[in-house]
């Protein structure tokens, strides 16, 4: 395979977009991607057309020639002329922006594409070059200037094409001419002095435009303008420009706008030093820094090369400040003498940053004042964990097993699938690549290793936890950079701390009731999915060290529990074993999680001699039948083991992983991991209530711990302000009957306003983990290392283009043709991380349409490029030297797909040339979060996304590796708001990129928030205080929950007013004489229930008594509307009938 870094590889799939889309570049020149072809020169005497011709070509002088009309081929970078029948100087169709995200503005005509349909492996499309359709006639761009600079050179390079006759073909071919001209202009130029030419017939502008701003400042536009007419009878493209590039040299510039408001904020002085010089008006622009004066340059294709923030940071010397897991979990000198020179290094660069804040700008002054604060303050946590490690055996114990538990977890989730195969008389199982490896050690990272050290004294110190101990840590690091593993790190501590307590209260051979440790929460459930595999392998890690060490961790199994929803797993045990048997008669859903045993990899799930091999029915201790999940290899530690169950009865189990709820209602799991829509149940389901140690009413044992709430971003807007009502009754749970408040923990990526956002969830402060420092560059924990290959974002944006989805089905074949040429069997490059292209979609609306092109255009594009470029894209078989790649395999992840998430994962997962790589796979914002796999580097993102965060945590998806740096390429439209404003600003809004995110909106004691959380509210706390079904026997305890909510409201009146009234209108329902008899719900009890499910349509019986509506989510809060539709009845057919009968007369039948 020929060596190539992949950051080159990367950049030649970039290089192969431009040329696809905007023509010949000045990378590749007119060639194309791929080995080497000859070119052909089709003016030559004698040359003849045979069929549809296949290039590439050029004439004698090494100019581009192609055979089709330059419109249909390049649609990024044109400059129109004046069409014939819309001769005006005023372009209306580029003006009018639209600002619904899902309507185009509608353009003047639309050309309709004539593709020439053909089963040939030769066969591309063909268009019509009948052209009626007016593309922008101008491209410009704006600085601010600084001195009194009045004479400007300005440079335009661009290509020119015109028709030329070729042999005896018929049709037009159209020869590339390359133009580079300069030309002065003062401020002062007339319009006669703007014209020049460039070709006889053309008519181009070039000039500029001054104005002051309100601050006296001087404000200059360079543009150049099409102003040449197109007679009736030629061509437009024979007056268009292409691959324009428009540049001035400056003297001076000064910054566009400040980057701040009037009240500075952290960002701001992050990003201070990064400043907008420069805008563009249909384009994009980057600026050049020269000896002699700033560049600034029209960017039709942008290109953003961002430097990663890495986490792998290293001291003075170049070594690293890393800890080894083993090393740690040894507690060896190399340990010891790590997070010591960590401590040292992290105080010393505090010193330093301390003493540069004079130096800042005085409006920055007192913000970096609070961030050095706030890193000293860090610090001091992390040293007195630290401190507590060295001085308690019981915590260096936790902390030294946790620490091995993580690297057994890394080892373990990074396995590959050990796929079983069917042999004659027995099962065959490849070998667990563990046993090859030789143990490696992992490593912490540091900011990892400092957060779990500044976290230790809130979880074994339950009175510091109730005064200094109540903020939430938020850890801020961008996708990719350890996150869940510095939470997961936490969690494994806190279980192993709280077994070793409870184990030392009750004695080795007492029991404890069953309870919750950890629970930790994501917003979509489909994608928990992978974070469940995640933290399985660390409990099964962690139940390994239990079962060693009985005497210390105890002898109860240690669990985790997957509580998600009936739309991915079962609620009950009986409808587990239904979806069991149904996987065995071969039906398509599967409502069980594991695809392979998360601690050797062994494959689970696969039906052989009529067994679910990993899933079985077991009998329970009390009689009942369940689901048990194990490993099919009989060498693993989990395939079929005996544990300790309640009572000291020796139980069967195999993974010690809960999937159904009514198992996790059972037994609490030491680890729940669930989705916070889960929780609306509590208030139907007061069994849950058990999670949080309650009973009937009281305390039976402990509460959680350790919260941690993933991706924080999501919890704003509607669903934060429904949850900031549920978290005061979990933390009420959690506090009731002497209980305590748990450890808060988040994470994000993006964040901004999050002090605001942690108040309103969860009426606490906040502080950032890392803290940052004085730039974005450097916060200590993570710094901008340019040695190492970032990410590089493109921004496709067709001006010229009549169709939205013609566009995006040409950067999809752009990618997939450049990838296919480069890659195996072509250049033998090693193209696997580029070649499964991630599509994220801003609506399904937007996916629905491209993905029904799919099947036909995309392989006419890739046809077209083959027809172009001479270079083929399909495989090279024994059998067949295949034209074209086909992207057989397209999945998609959204919330409505029916295909399997597990297995779309697994398709992901595979590399080429295994066959059942996924080629295309279609995603919406459920891809936001959740997925990790490390082998992708590729996104198209179609559409700008409403929101930055979304944006940056998309794309985060990909590029997570080293060997496969990311690529995404947005492709956006040039007639809605936001997508030209991301493109005109492109290089700067990609420099402050985390600057540009939104802050978090959390309102949740308006009327409105409150009416909808306000019922679960109150019935999740009164049946937790009175398990009874009669709501009458929870009257007594009315004003105590009242309080808990107005408490949290504090002194704002008008938010308390609304509570107030809000809370009466509940309670007129609750002690109406009407309801005195009623019980909380139908499942429960006889009487009338009080609780309706907030979402479900209301007898008409019933609303004229009191209710209270209820939410089953966070999400879904309207009614759903039912239909009748009336239709006449077909009866089925008999056995002798082929055909339906004719329906009766008058014989209706009524669907709903």
């Amino acid at each position: 395979m020929t060596q190539l870094e992949p950051k080159d590889i990367r950049n030649k799939i970039v290089d192969g977009l431009y040329r696809s889309l905007v023509g010949p570049s000045d990378a590749l020149g007119i060639d194309w991607l791929g080995k080497p072809v000859a070119t052909i020169d089709p003016t030559v005497a004698g040359f003849q057309v045979e069929g549809f011709p296949v290039g590439p070509w050029a004439d004698g002088k090494s100019r581009e020639i192609v055979h089709q009309d330059p419109l249909r081929l390049y649609s990024v970078g044109v400059v129109f002329p004046i069409l014939p029948d819309l001769e005006r100087e005023v372009l209306q169709a580029d003006e009018e922006i639209d600002e619904d995200p899902d309507v185009d503005v509608p353009v003047n005509s639309e050309i309709t594409e004539n593709s020439v349909a053909s089963n040939s492996d030769e066969s591309v499309d063909g268009a019509s070059t009948d052209f009626n359709f007016q593309g922008p006639r101008s491209i410009s761009f704006s600085v601010r200037l600084t001195g009194n600079q009045q004479e400007f050179n300005i440079r335009l390079r661009c290509g020119l094409y015109s028709k030329v006759p070729i042999g005896t073909s018929t049709d037009s071919w159209w020869v590339r001419d390359e133009i580079d001209v300069q030309v002065s202009r003062s401020i002062n130029a007339t319009p006669e002095q703007q014209t020049f030419q460039i070709r006889t017939g053309f008519e181009l502008k070039i000039g500029l435009e001054e104005r002051q701003d309100a601050e006296g400042s001087k404000l200059l536009t360079v543009w150049l303008r099409n102003d040449t007419k197109v007679p009736d009878n030629r061509s437009a493209a024979e007056f268009a420009v292409f691959q324009t590039k428009l540049s001035c040299t400056f003297d001076e510039l000064s910054p566009i706008r400040k980057n701040y408001s009037q009240s500075p904020r952290s960002l701001d002085l992050l990003y201070r030093d990064i400043e907008l010089r420069a805008i563009g008006h249909g384009c994009a622009v980057k600026v050049v820094d020269h000896e002699n004066g700033i560049e600034v340059i029209t960017d039709v294709m942008p290109v953003a090369e961002l430097d990663p923030l890495t986490p792998d940071i290293k001291d003075e010397m170049g070594d690293s400040y890393s800890v080894g897991m083993i090393d740690l979990s040894e507690f060896n000198p190399a340990a010891v003498a790590g997070i010591e020179k960590l401590f040292d290094g992290y105080r010393k660069w505090i010193a330093e940053k301390e003493s540069e804040v004079l130096g800042v700008p005085i409006e920055y002054q007192n913000i970096a004042s609070e961030h050095v604060l706030a890193c000293t303050r860090f610090l001091d946590d992390a040293e007195e964990g630290w401190k507590l490690c060295k001085s308690d055996p019981d915590i260096r114990k936790c902390l030294t097993n946790a620490s091995l538990a993580m690297n057994q977890q890394r080892e373990a989730y990074g396995s590959d699938l050990r796929e079983i195969r069917e042999e004659k008389n027995s099962l065959g199982y490849s070998v667990d690549p563990r046993l090859q490896s030789g143990g490696a050690q992992a490593r912490w990272r540091p900011f990892q290793i400092a957060f779990i050290l500044a976290s230790i004294k809130k979880i074994v110190d339950l009175e510091f936890r109730k005064t200094d101990g109540r903020g939430v840590d938020v850890i801020w690091m961008p996708t990719g950079g350890g996150k869940t593993e510095a939470y997961l790190g936490l969690a494994a501590f806190t279980i192993l701390w709280q077994r070793l307590i409870d184990t030392r209260l009750q004695g080795a051979a007492g029991r404890s009731r069953p309870n919750m440790k950890v629970l930790m929460r994501y917003t979509y459930r489909l994608l928990t999915v992978q974070q469940v595999a995640r933290a399985s392998s660390l409990i099964c890690a962690l139940e390994i060290i239990r079962s060693n060490e009985p005497n210390q961790f105890g002898t109860d199994e240690l669990t985790i529990g997957a509580w998600l929803g009936a739309g991915v797993t079962a609620n009950d045990r009986k409808y587990a074993i239904t979806q069991l048997d149904g996987l065995i008669k071969g039906w398509d859903v599967n409502k069980f999680l594991l695809k392979k045993c998360p601690w050797c990899g062994c494959q689970i799930g696969k039906v052989i001699s009529e067994k679910v091999l990993g899933y079985k029915v077991v009998e329970t201790p009390r009689g009942a039948q369940r689901v048990m999940a194990y490993c099919p290899d009989p060498t693993c530690e989990f395939h079929e083991r005996q544990v300790i169950g309640v009572g000291g009865v020796p139980i069967s189990r195999g993974l010690p992983i809960y999937e159904v709820d009514e198992d996790i209602y059972g037994r609490p799991p030491d680890f729940l991991i669930a989705t916070i829509d889960k929780f609306a149940r509590l208030a139907w389901k007061p069994e849950a209530h058990l999670l949080f140690g309650l009973q009937g009413g009281r305390r039976v044992s402990k509460p959680p711990q350790l919260l941690i709430q993933d991706e924080l971003h999501l919890i704003s807007g509607p669903l934060g302000s429904i949850d900031g009502v549920f978290e005061i009754a979990i933390e009420e749970l959690c506090k009731q009957s002497e209980g305590i408040s748990p450890v808060y923990v988040a994470s994000t990526a993006t964040t901004k306003n999050y002090e605001d956002q942690i108040s309103k969830l969860y009426d606490r402060s906040g502080r950032l983990i890392p803290p940052p420092g004085l730039t974005i560059e450097d916060s200590f924990f993570a710094k901008r290392d340019g040695s190492r290959v970032g990410k590089t974002y493109v921004a496709v944006c067709a001006t010229g283009s009549f169709s939205g989805v013609d566009v995006q089905t040409n950067v999809l074949a752009a990618l997939s043709y450049g990838a296919a040429v480069l890659g195996p069997t072509r250049e033998d490059l090693n193209v696997d991380p580029w070649w499964t292209n991630v599509v994220f979609f801003s609506s399904r609306r937007a996916l629905g349409l491209l993905s029904s092109l799919i099947d036909t255009s995309l392989h006419k594009r890739m046809s077209r490029l083959r027809a172009l470029s001479g270079r083929r894209s399909g495989t090279l078989t024994t059998e067949k030297d295949q034209a074209d790649r086909y992207n057989h395999r397209v999945s998609e992840l959204t919330a409505t797909s029916s295909e399997d998430v597990n297995e779309v994962f697994d398709g992901l997962e595979r590399k080429i040339p295994d066959p059942q790589t996924i080629d295309l796979c279609f995603a919406t914002s459920m891809v936001e979060v959740g997925l990790d796999v490390s082998r992708l580097g590729l996104m198209t993102v179609i559409g700008q996304p409403k929101s930055s965060s979304q944006y940056i945590q998309a794309t985060g998806r990909v590029g997570r590796s080293d060997s496969g740096p990311g690529l995404v390429v947005s492709v956006l439209k040039p007639t809605n708001a936001r997508d030209l404003s991301h493109y005109e600003g492109f290089h700067f809004w990609h420099e402050r990129l985390y600057a540009s995110v939104e802050s978090a909106s959390v309102t949740p004691f308006t009327t409105r928030a409150l009416e909808r959380s306000l019922p679960s509210f109150m019935a999740i706390l009164l049946r937790a205080k009175s398990p009874g079904p009669k709501i009458a026997d929870a009257i007594e305890h009315w004003d105590s929950v009242s309080q808990v909510l107005l408490d949290r409201i504090g002194e704002n009146k008008k938010l308390k007013s609304n509570a107030q009234d809000v809370l009466a209108n509940l309670k007129s329902k609750f002690i109406a004489p009407d309801a005195k008899d009623f019980v909380w719900d139908k499942w429960i009890g006889d009487g009338e229930p009080l609780m309706y499910s907030a979402e479900s349509i209301i007898p008409l019986e019933r609303r004229s008594l009191p209710m209270w509506l209820v939410l089953n989510s966070m999400r879904s809060v309207e009614a759903d509307a039912m239909m009748k539709l009336t239709l006449p009845e077909f009866r089925r057919p008999t056995k002798n009938q082929e055909e339906p009968t004719t329906p009766d007369e008058g014989d209706n039948g009524e669907i709903f």
